[in-house]
């Protein structure tokens, strides 16, 4: 694994998310509940579909597991 690529691509994914967001903030969402006191909105969605890519074109072999997705590859 190359560990040079790791903290620029995860400051830029962070940025990334935090800009979709920042467009977001205050605006209607979608909300649903994953249980009583968890929500997930479209944005949280978003974000780590954002994040995945990212990940996914840099490390395309390597399993990655999400809050919202859960586990995707088998690495």
């Amino acid at each position: 694994m190359d560990f040079m690529k790791i903290k620029p691509l995860a400051v830029r994914l962070a940025r990334e998310a935090g800009a979709l967001q920042k467009r977001k903030f205050r605006g209607i969402l979608d909300i649903r509940w994953k249980g009583i006191t968890d929500p997930v909105t479209e944005v949280d969605q978003a974000c780590e579909k954002l994040i995945v890519k990212g990940i996914r074109k840099a490390f395309p072999g390597h399993a990655i597991l999400g809050e919202e997705g859960g586990v995707q590859g088998q690495d």
